[in-house]
C-alpha cells in the first residue's frame, strides 16, 4: 500500500496525472453545460474529448484499486458442530418454505400461512448466525469522524425525503391508491393473500412485501397521506447505510461518503422514496444483495450467502424489475470465480446456501407463479416492447430504447413528471460528468472484476426500461435497479483524484481540498435542491402528474362533508384516489357534460359540482346558469393553471332554474308570471277560460323517443312550440274538442 508515500519520482508522475485528470473534469463539466445550453452534439464532442483526456492521465495499475479491492481472504473452516447446526437451520427453513406453498394453497387467505413463513425466515436467521459466529471480524471498522461525516449525509438524505412531504407531490397517484386501498381491505377482511391480483377492479399490485408494509404503516399511523408517503420514506433511507457500506466494499472511506453524499442528493433517488411505489425497495434490497454476497466471496464469510440469498427472495416479493437482480448476482459470482478470488468448489457451496434462501423467502411469488402464471407475466406481456415479435424484428426499437436510456444520464431525461423534472437529465451536472469518467475507468480498467460487476449490474438493470414501451423510454421507474450502480460508477474518479492526491502531496495535505470540497459540496446539494424543491415541483407537468385533480376533488369532498348532492366529471370519476380520501363517500354515476344543466337534485346543504379542464365550455357556462354559486378555481400554484373548477350552490339557487314560468291573460285582466313545474294546466270548475297561456323555459327529455302534447278546450285554440303550430283545435264554442299530437 502507498498510503503517504511520496518519492520524487511518483511525486512528478502522479502531480502530472492529477492535473490531466482535473483537466478532463473540467471538460465533462463544460460539455454537460453545453447539454443543458441545448447543443447536445458539443457536448457529446467534449465529452469524448474528456473521456480520451481522463484515460491518457492514468497509470496502467493505480495503486487505489488493488487496495479498495483487496485480495480475497479464504473461508475458514467451520467446526463440525457449527456446521451441522447451520445445515440444520437451512434444511428446517426450507422444509418450512416447502410447507407454506402447501399452506397458501388449503389456507389462501389465512394467516397461518404467513405465520409459517416467518418461522421459515427466522430458520435463515439461525444459520447466518449460526455462521458468523465463527467468522472473523468485517474488517476495519468506521471512525468517530467516518459516523460523524455519515451521520450528516444521512440527515441530508431524510430533509431531502421528508422536506414538503405533506405538499410535494400534490396528489395521491392512481397506483399509490391501488396500494393503499388493497393493504387497507387486507386488514379490514383479515384476508391475507400471497399476492395482490388486483380485484378492487384495478391492474394488479403483485408485490406483497410492500402491500404488508403499507397496511402495517397505516394501521400504525392512520389511514392518510403522510403514512403512506412514510412507506416510501422508510426504504429509501434504509438504502443510504447499504450503499456505504457496499462502497466501502470498492472505495476508500472518504471516496465511499462521497459516493453516499450524491446518493443523499440524489432527485432521482429523492423523488422515489417520496412516492407510495413499491420499486422504491428495488435498490434497498439489491444493494442489501450484493453487499452481503461480497462479503462472503472477499471475506470468506458464508453468514453472507444466506443474507443474500434472503434479501433477493423478499425482493422478488416486491417491483416486477427485481426479477433481473438474480443475473447480477450470478455474474458477480462468475466473475469472483473466473479472477480466481473464489475457488469454484466454494462458489458452488455459497450458490446453493444463496438458492435455499432465495426460495425459502421467495414462496409466497412462487405460488403465485404456480397457481396463476397468466397474471404472473400479465404486466410483462403488457408493457413489453418485444410483444409478439422476434428481438431481431424489434431490433430497431431495443437500439432506440438502449440510446435513450443510455443518453438519460447525461442528454435527455425521464419525461414523465411523476418522475422527473420532464426531460432533465437524470444526474445533477457534476454526478453527470463523474459518471461518464466514471464509465471511462471501468473500460480502462477492463481486468478488474469490479469494473465488470459496476458495468454488468447498469446494463442488466436498464434492460428493464430497455425493452419496455418505446414511448415512454427513457424510463427511469423501471430503470430503478441501475441507480446505486451510477452512483458507485461516478464515484471511481474521485478514488482516482484522492489516491492521486496521497501519493502526490500525502495525507496530511487534506485540509487544502476543504475550499474545493464545500464548494463542490454546496453545488450539489444547493443544486439538488433548487431543481427538485423549485422547479420540479412547480413545474404544471409534474405537479399535475399525481391525480391532482382528483386528490383536490377528494379534499374538497373530504372538507365539505356529507349533506351534498355531488356532480363528478366523467374523466375525473370512479379512481382510487377519491375513494382512498374520502372512504364514506359514496360516488354517484358521472354526469353527462351535454345533459348537465340545469341541475336537477340538490342535498339537503346544497350540491358541489366538479369540472375538469377538458370541459371548460362546461365550466363557462354554470356561472351564467348560477351567477350566486361559489366558484372554486384549483390552480397550480406555480403559473396559475387552472386543473380542476369547482362550483358550490346551495339549494335556493338550484331552485331558481327549475320549472317554468307561465303567464296568462284573461278577458281585461293579464297576469304575472307564475312558476310551475310542468307544461300543465287545468281549470277549476268556477274558473273563466283565458284567452292566452305561455309557458317559458327548458324542458327536460329524460330519454330520446316521442313526447305526447294534448289540449282539450271550447271553442277554438292553438298550441305553439317554438313559434311553430303543433295542435289546432276548431270548433263551436258549445263544444269541448280534444286533440292530441307526437313530438319528437
Amino acid at each position: 500500500m502507498h498510503r503517504g508515500v511520496v518519492t520524487p519520482s511518483t511525486q512528478g508522475r502522479d502531480s502530472r496525472g492529477l492535473g490531466l485528470a482535473l483537466l478532463a473534469l473540467s471538460v465533462a463539466l463544460i460539455a454537460q453545460s453545453e447539454v443543458g445550453a441545448g447543443r447536445p452534439a458539443n457536448g457529446l464532442a467534449l465529452y469524448l474529448t474528456a473521456g480520451a483526456l481522463y484515460l491518457y492521465s492514468r497509470p496502467r495499475a493505480f495503486p487505489e484499486e488493488a487496495e479498495a479491492a483487496g485480495p480475497s481472504a479464504s473461508t475458514p473452516p467451520l467446526p463440525r458442530e457449527a456446521r451441522d447446526q447451520a445445515v440444520l437451520w437451512l434444511l428446517s427453513a426450507a422444509i418450512l418454505g416447502a410447507a407454506v406453498l402447501r399452506l397458501f394453497s388449503l389456507r389462501t387467505g389465512s394467516p397461518v400461512p404467513w405465520l409459517v413463513y416467518l418461522l421459515s425466515l427466522g430458520a435463515l436467521f439461525g444459520a447466518a448466525a449460526t455462521l458468523r459466529l465463527h467468522e472473523s471480524s468485517l474488517g476495519e471498522k468506521p471512525r468517530p469522524w467516518e459516523w460523524a461525516a455519515l451521520a450528516l449525509i444521512l440527515a441530508w438524505g431524510a430533509f431531502m425525503r421528508l422536506y414538503r412531504l405533506d405538499s410535494f407531490p400534490s396528489g395521491i397517484y392512481y397506483d399509490e391508491a391501488v396500494n393503499a386501498m388493497e393493504a387497507m381491505r387486507a386488514v379490514a377482511d383479515r384476508y391475507f393473500p400471497p399476492y395482490f391480483a388486483g380485484d378492487l377492479g384495478f391492474y394488479g399490485r403483485f408485490g406483497a412485501l410492500y402491500e404488508y408494509f403499507v397496511a402495517a404503516l397505516l394501521s400504525l399511523g392512520g389511514t392518510n397521506e403522510i403514512a403512506l408517503r412514510l412507506t416510501a420514506v422508510f426504504p429509501g433511507m434504509l438504502a443510504l447505510p447499504f450503499f456505504y457500506l457496499l462502497a466501502r466494499r470498492f472505495l476508500a472511506s472518504p471516496v465511499a461518503l462521497a459516493a453516499a453524499l450524491m446518493l443523499a442528493a440524489s432527485r432521482w433517488h429523492a423523488n422515489f422514496s417520496r412516492i407510495a411505489f413499491d420499486a422504491v425497495m428495488v435498490p434497498t434490497l439489491l444493494t442489501a444483495c450484493l453487499l452481503f454476497l461480497l462479503w462472503a466471496l472477499r471475506r470468506g464469510r458464508r453468514s453472507g450467502y444466506v443474507l443474500s440469498g434472503l434479501c433477493l427472495g423478499l425482493g422478488l416479493l416486491t417491483y416486477t424489475a427485481f426479477r433481473l437482480v438474480p443475473v447480477v448476482l450470478l455474474g458477480a459470482i462468475a466473475l469472483h470465480v473466473l479472477g480466481r478470488r473464489v475457488s469454484l468448489r466454494e462458489a458452488i457451496i455459497g450458490l446453493a446456501m444463496l438458492t435455499v434462501a432465495a426460495v425459502t423467502a421467495a414462496t409466497p411469488v412462487i405460488y403465485h407463479a404456480r397457481t396463476d402464471p397468466e397474471s404472473f407475466g400479465e404486466r410483462t406481456r403488457r408493457l413489453s416492447l418485444v410483444g409478439d415479435r422476434t428481438l431481431w424484428e424489434a431490433r430497431e426499437d431495443i437500439l432506440r430504447n438502449t440510446v435513450r436510456h443510455l443518453g438519460m444520464f447525461n442528454f435527455q431525461g425521464d419525461r414523465n413528471g411523476r418522475h422527473n423534472l420532464p426531460g432533465l437529465p437524470m444526474l445533477h451536472p457534476l454526478v453527470g460528468a463523474l459518471f461518464l469518467l466514471g464509465v471511462a475507468a471501468c473500460l480502462a480498467a477492463y481486468r478488474e472484476p469490479r469494473s465488470w460487476l459496476l458495468l454488468g449490474w447498469l446494463l442488466v438493470m436498464l434492460a428493464g426500461g430497455i425493452f419496455s414501451v418505446a414511448f415512454e423510454a427513457p424510463q427511469s421507474l423501471r430503470s430503478i435497479g441501475a441507480l446505486p450502480a451510477v452512483y458507485l460508477i461516478a464515484a471511481l474518479p474521485l478514488a482516482d483524484l484522492w489516491g492521486r492526491w496521497r501519493c502526490t502531496f500525502g495525507e496530511r495535505r487534506w485540509p487544502l481540498l476543504i475550499a474545493p470540497l464545500v464548494v463542490a459540496g454546496g453545488w450539489l446539494l444547493g443544486g439538488n435542491y433548487l431543481t427538485f424543491f423549485m422547479r420540479q415541483a412547480r413545474d404544471f407537468a409534474s405537479w399535475n402528474a399525481f391525480s391532482t385533480p382528483e386528490t383536490l376533488l377528494g379534499y374538497a369532498i373530504r372538507d365539505y362533508g356529507p349533506g351534498w348532492e355531488v356532480y363528478v366529471d366523467p374523466l375525473l370519476s370512479r379512481q382510487p384516489t377519491v375513494r382512498f380520501l374520502v372512504p364514506w363517500f359514496e360516488e354517484p354515476d358521472p354526469f353527462v357534460p351535454s345533459e348537465l344543466l340545469p341541475l336537477r337534485g340538490t342535498g339537503p346543504r346544497g350540491a358541489l359540482v366538479f369540472v375538469g379542464e377538458q370541459h371548460l365550455a362546461l365550466a363557462n357556462l354554470i356561472p351564467r346558469w348560477y351567477p350566486d354559486a361559489e366558484t372554486v378555481l384549483h390552480r397550480n400554484p406555480s403559473d396559475g393553471h387552472v386543473t380542476l373548477f369547482q362550483y358550490v350552490l346551495g339549494p335556493e339557487d338550484i331552485e331558481r332554474t327549475q320549472g317554468l314560468e307561465m303567464e296568462g291573460t284573461w278577458p281585461g285582466e293579464p297576469i304575472g308570471a307564475v312558476v310551475t313545474p310542468t307544461l300543465e294546466y287545468v281549470l277549476g270548475p268556477e274558473e273563466p277560460l283565458p284567452s292566452s297561456l305561455s309557458w317559458q323555459g327548458v324542458l327536460l327529455a329524460p330519454t330520446d323517443g316521442l313526447y305526447r302534447f294534448s289540449m282539450t278546450a271550447p271553442g277554438e285554440g292553438q298550441l305553439t312550440l317554438d313559434g311553430g303550430i303543433i295542435l289546432s283545435l276548431q270548433s263551436s264554442a258549445a263544444e269541448a274538442v280534444a286533440a292530441t299530437t307526437e313530438v319528437r
